[in-house]
């Protein structure tokens, strides 16, 4: 009887220490497929927030469909990219999500996060991105991300005219003028600079614009130049806020912020 009773409680013991893990396991499972859809913006890497033309958006329309914006570098050989809503392939495996885009014939962009966690409103990752180019890797970074979701799009409040200036006192970018940007809805952009009492269009040769969630990215040229920056942005019924995280070439980051009201007819 004493046997048997030991041999019960042994296997008591063994099935115990098998739901112990099985537990463990499920409670180690984050749900990220659960979790994933939605729009969501790079906030940090590295416990550093991230540059604003550095920015990404990533939006999860299925578990195995996203689209992706933003900027990623400013590599020699991989360039300044320009990507608004790209497509990618999604695989989810556990608490792993790996993301593949086809940016152009010869670019291949993956990211792979690796979750630490994730709720309905944010979440915490390690995350590999790398860039290749007719096969060859031309970037990898590895670093611990943290993104938000994002729950506004101003892609239709932007449309029209708006007029405003720096609020940064000393900054760069505070030249002490009002400025007037016209952004129409082909994903083109008018700029104009005052001549007199009159607003004529600038000189840029190009001006291309997009929004992504918060996130505006304009590009343009000008005597063959290339230039771009990308803002993080919030409308207020008729009133518009920029602000931007920059560094300059010393690797001082500065944040830059503009205001403007939409110009009514």
């Amino acid at each position: 009887m004493k046997k048997v009773i030991n041999r019960i409680l042994t296997a008591t013991l063994i099935f115990g220490a098998a739901l112990l893990v099985s537990c463990k396991k499920d409670s180690d499972d984050m749900d990220v497929a659960g979790k994933i859809i939605g729009s969501w913006i790079s906030d940090s890497k590295g416990g550093e927030p991230f540059l604003t033309n550095e920015k990404v958006v990533l939006k999860f329309i299925s578990t195995n469909k996203a689209l992706m914006s933003g900027s990623f570098s400013n590599n020699p050989a991989a360039g300044a990219s320009w990507i608004h809503d790209a497509a990618c392939e999604v695989v989810i495996d556990g608490n792993k999500v790996s993301l593949t885009s086809q940016y152009d014939p010869q670019t291949i962009t993956e990211i792979v996060f690796d979750m630490i966690y994730i709720s309905k409103g944010e979440f915490t990752a390690t995350q590999d991105f790398t860039i290749k180019i007719n096969g060859t890797e031309v970037l990898n970074r590895h670093y611990v991300v943290h993104y938000v979701k994002e729950n506004v799009d101003y892609t239709a409040d932007i449309i029209g005219t708006w007029q405003g200036r720096c609020t940064s006192k000393g900054s760069a970018y505070d030249d002490g003028q009002e400025h007037r940007w016209q952004y129409l809805d082909n994903g083109t952009y008018v700029y104009y600079v005052k001549d007199g009492d009159n607003w004529v269009p600038g000189d840029n040769t190009v001006s291309e614009y997009f929004v992504a969630g918060s996130l505006l990215c304009t590009r343009w040229e000008i005597d063959d130049q290339s230039y771009r920056e990308w803002w993080g942005i919030s409308i207020q019924g008729n009133t518009m806020y920029w602000v931007g995280l920059r560094q300059d070439e010393g690797g001082m980051t500065s944040r830059v912020s503009f205001q403007m009201n939409k110009v009514l007819k």
